[in-house]
């Protein structure tokens, strides 16, 4: 039983749609409230979203293309059932 908050945020995936680690999507419990952005090297948000459930496929600006093998950084942004904030960031690394 997990109570409060927990998050998990793998720190790579491979986007290459053979069924395996094909999306990137951090495990979150406990929040009422979620923002999660991904940043490109030089800071350009491409990614955003307010639903814990909706990964990242590893679009740019919502599938214009897709991000192309490097280090991005991520920012969640979320608040716990008590209402208590949580800023976590990180680097996921795309791997075709």
């Amino acid at each position: 039983i997990i109570n409060g908050f927990s998050l998990y945020a793998p720190n790579s995936f491979t986007p290459d749609k053979d069924g395996i680690n094909d999306v990137w999507q951090p495990i979150i419990v406990g929040v009422s409230h979620y923002h999660l952005q991904i940043f490109n090297r030089w800071g350009d948000l491409i990614f955003e979203t307010h639903d814990p459930k909706k990964p990242w496929l590893g679009e740019v600006h919502d599938g214009e293309h897709y991000a192309q093998n490097e280090i991005y950084q991520y920012r969640i942004v979320a608040e716990d059932l008590m209402q208590l904030p949580h800023d976590v960031s990180g680097h996921i690394t795309i791997i075709r």
